[in-house]
């Protein structure tokens, strides 16, 4: 806030100045002037003038009809606020005043056909199959079929068109325009699209050839991280939830006719001066272009797609961590920082991560399978079946003549703790006799009641 200011006809070269003039908590005054306080409201000079609900609306219920939500709240004990955030969120009046219980309504109402049957929902067709939820959501929003999210049907290809259809891995065509290469992908797949602030109605004109969704989480998340340019600095003012995304066409058939577009869409809408565009577009665009090898490509986006690396690894090499392009790229070794790559069913992947993405598998759940309990990489991924251990198949344990279902269930019949028990049979290899006898010792029982004092 390095801009000059003037409060009640004194100028001063920065906000900051003014705060400390006024005897005012910077930061505070910062956060406050951005959220749209008039500036002495901002610097504490003049109370804050919060809006006020509506008093004067008349409020129907069961019991009687009132004048006012005023009326209404007093009668009923509740707040003016919560009375009315809570009819505009969809309460019926007498939900709003507590006279009958407020009815949850179900926030997504999509109806998912699968085997014949219709479920409401992505999650109820994964509880019905007996699968995660999440993973199950997941899948439906990338395009999986509801056959393959749950799957009775074969998953389908990891890299695909808008049709559905295989294509190559990653962005592997590239066409030469110039000096740069730029990739080549599918009709349909070329978009222009248009970010619009939903409060003051400002646009900007983008270009991409991944999805919607994953464009404008891009955008986003450099919001969040401070990158600063007049789309960044207005979703941190306004906040990204005030922000929308659509798409203006995709018919262009070439990387290059699709910068034409966004050069004749910025120029139709006036988008530098009157929104948050900072450039003509097209090849003047405000992505850098790099310098991979012998090829040139119009933004690091473009590069890592095409050399099969995620875009965000790149960036982090490339920006923080100090590596040459080609290393980045992982066409020039590295040994010291090189990432293991494994070979599954006749494909290398580059990294746990892309494993995970591949098939489909919580991240956390793969590196914790891998590398803290020793699976292989087949057994992670479910292609085969998990180690014989007693935790991972829950076989049943025989223990001083007795029977279990399970390890945990021999813990619980025996008085002692679960894991404790799984250490000592699966990692030091004790039978669940010796086991259970160590952790029921006067010995073991004292240390287990000295840690939990010394945790108290």
């Amino acid at each position: 806030m390095k801009k000059p200011i003037e409060v009640r006809g004194i100028q001063f070269p920065s906000l900051r100045e003014a705060a400390k003039h006024f005897g005012a908590h910077y930061g505070n005054a910062v956060r406050r002037f951005n959220s749209g306080w008039p500036i002495d409201q901002a610097l504490g000079l003049e109370a804050h003038k919060i809006k006020r609900p509506s008093k004067g609306k008349k409020v129907a219920t069961s019991a009687g009809e009132f004048a006012s939500m005023t009326d209404a709240a007093e009668h009923f004990g509740v707040s003016v606020a919560v009375l009315n955030a809570r009819l505009e969120s969809g309460w019926s009046p007498d939900e709003a005043v507590g006279l009958i219980p407020h009815k949850r309504r179900s926030k997504t109402i999509n109806p998912v056909e699968c085997e014949g049957k219709t479920f409401p929902n992505g999650w109820a067709l994964a509880q019905a199959y007996g699968k995660k939820e999440k993973l199950v959501a997941k899948r439906l929003r990338l395009g999986w079929t509801p056959e393959q999210a749950v799957e009775l049907a074969q998953r389908p290809p990891r890299y695909r068109d808008q049709y559905g259809n295989a294509r190559g891995t990653v962005w592997r065509e590239m066409e030469a325009v110039g000096d740069a290469q730029y990739p080549v992908t599918e009709l349909g797949e070329y978009k222009l699209y248009l970010v619009t602030n939903k409060i003051n109605g400002k646009e900007y004109v983008g270009i991409t050839i991944s999805p919607l969704w994953e464009r404008f989480n891009g955008h986003k998340a450099a919001a969040k991280k401070g990158r600063k340019t007049k789309l960044y600095n207005a979703m941190r003012r306004y906040g990204v939830d005030n922000f929308s995304i659509k798409l203006l066409r995709c018919d262009a058939r070439s990387f290059s006719k699709l910068q034409q577009q966004e050069i004749a869409e910025i120029a139709a809408r006036d988008a530098i001066n009157a929104g948050y565009n900072v450039s003509p577009g097209g090849s003047v665009g405000t992505p850098d272009s790099i310098k991979v090898g012998d090829m040139v490509f119009p933004s690091r986006g473009a590069a890592a797609e095409y050399f099969g690396v995620r875009v965000s690894a790149f960036n982090l090499r490339v920006s923080r961590l100090g590596w040459t392009p080609e290393q980045a790229a992982e066409i020039e070794p590295r040994d010291k920082f090189a990432r293991q790559q494994f070979v599954i069913e006749g494909k290398t992947y580059r990294s746990l991560q892309q494993l995970a993405e591949a098939y489909s598998i919580d991240y956390k759940l793969l590196w914790s399978r891998v590398r803290s309990h020793g699976w292989s990489i087949e057994q992670a991924l479910e292609i085969t079946p998990p180690p014989e251990s007693v935790k991972a198949r829950g076989i049943p344990v025989v223990a001083f003549g007795n029977e279990y279902p399970s390890l945990d269930a021999c813990a619980r019949a025996n008085g002692v703790v679960a894991g404790s028990l799984w250490l000592r049979v699966s990692k030091y290899g004790q039978s669940p006799e010796d086991a259970i006898r160590h952790l029921q010792s006067p010995e073991s029982r004292r240390r287990g009641k000295s840690r939990k004092r010394d945790s108290d």
